[in-house]
């Protein structure tokens, strides 16, 4: 199993923060991820298993510290994200310690539905439970953890992927055989291979270096996605709309 991912979309992961709708201010506890004084446009809903409360737009969180359980207060809960939105954590920590803590896509036990997004990126740490139903994106300078120890990364590979976009990329779980055998992990679970294409690390195992240590195993991208040329001119386009928009 292999996919593409071009440049056009690797500048999607950061160009949709100035889109967002929903936009971290940290005014109100800034220890709790759902507290609505922290947001301008609305405020995420901290959902359970069997709920359903999307955010219904993009969200941006940028350069916050997020800790203490992060405000997850009930048995796996999750942030929801629905079909199209986006969010983003822009050099944010977000630690939901202890056994809750997930992101999730629309609807709980939907199937075949990556169309939320979530973008790790800019120098981020994410310490969660788990992920289920959505694409997750992590860049080169940011890591993710999924303390979950059966299923962490949850769902089926029609539904849920984790992107490890660029070499550097870490991918933090409970031990090396949720890369690969549990549940199937390793047909989510994505990175370059040597010739530039996201391939599944089921596939070609070359894509991450596992290391195990601290009773956590890491891996981490060892390529990055060789951008095709079209598809950088249409990025470096784009790049001057917006240019030519904020002169205006």
């Amino acid at each position: 199993m292999k996919k593409t991912m071009t440049s056009a979309a690797l500048i999607g992961l950061t160009v949709c923060a100035s889109h967002a709708a929903i936009i971290w201010t940290g005014g109100g506890n800034t220890d709790n991820l759902f507290d609505a004084a922290n947001y301008s446009g609305g405020a995420p809903v901290e959902t359970g298993s069997g709920t359903d409360t999307p955010l219904g737009d993009d969200l941006l969180i940028a350069n916050a510290t997020i800790g203490n359980g992060a405000g997850y207060t009930i048995g796996f809960g999750e942030l929801e994200a629905g079909a199209g939105d986006t969010v983003t954590l822009s050099n944010t920590t977000l630690d939901a310690t202890g056994t809750t803590g997930g992101f999730a896509g629309t609807s709980p036990g939907d199937v075949n539905d990556l169309g939320a997004v979530f973008n790790i990126t800019n120098n981020s740490f994410v310490n969660l439970q788990f992920i289920i139903h959505g694409t997750l994106n992590i860049d080169g300078t940011s890591a993710v953890r999924f303390r979950g120890g059966g299923n962490p990364i949850n769902g089926t590979p029609a539904d849920t992927n984790v992107n490890l976009t660029e070499a550097g990329a870490r991918l933090i779980l409970t031990n090396a055989a949720n890369f690969s055998t549990n549940a199937g992990n390793g047909n989510k679970i994505f990175a370059a291979n040597a010739s530039g294409t996201l391939v599944s690390y089921n596939s070609d195992n070359s894509i991450l270096t596992l290391v195990t240590a601290g009773g956590v195993t890491t891996g981490t991208a060892n390529f990055s996605v060789v951008p095709e040329p079209s598809s950088a001119l249409l990025a470096g386009l784009a790049g001057l709309g917006l240019v030519f928009r904020r002169r205006k």
